[in-house]
């Protein structure tokens, strides 16, 4: 199993091609010092509640950017089905037993380690005060569980 840091994102993986990839960046990474580089990956958050990790390591004080597209339906009562972007449903507040009241139901929200949730969005670009893993989800009711659709999130993160 190789250890790999590579853009501050640590991954254990076996020896496959993918592994040799980070392996390869790594070196690319350690012969342009002085240069800042920017690591992007996409990631697709399912339509619920639940943190879902995205295994990335943010540092503190790093700027981390999110962009984020697609369609997904939040669980609505009475039962209707309503889609909506990351952005959430406009004009439809979330109360407190989401998962970020006072933020649009739906909306694609994140936060980093143990940290305060934040509102995300379609965009996000921010100097994150806290470091730790990162993590997104759908502003929703944790009782819910009829939603539809997914989102994909393309995340930069910069050198610290």
């Amino acid at each position: 199993t190789h250890r790999v840091n590579a853009f501050h994102t640590s991954v254990s993986l076996d020896n496959t091609p993918l592994a040799n990839y980070f392996l390869s960046l790594r070196t690319l990474f350690n012969t342009t010092k002085g240069v800042s580089v920017a690591f992007t990956i996409t990631k697709t958050i399912r339509p619920n509640a639940v943190w879902q990790e995205m295994y990335l390591q943010v540092q503190k004080d790093q700027r981390v950017i999110i962009a984020a597209e697609g369609l997904w339906s939040p669980e609505m009562r009475p039962l209707t089905t309503t889609w909506c972007g990351p952005d959430g449903i406009e004009g439809r507040m979330a109360n407190e037993k989401y998962a970020l009241p006072g933020t649009n139901v739906g909306a694609l929200i994140g936060r980093v380690g143990e940290s305060p949730a934040l509102s995300v969005g379609n965009y996000f670009d921010f100097y994150s005060p806290f470091a730790g893993p990162l993590f997104l989800s759908m502003n929703e009711n944790p009782e819910y569980h009829n939603q539809a659709g997914t989102v994909a999130a393309q995340i930069i993160l910069f050198d610290v």
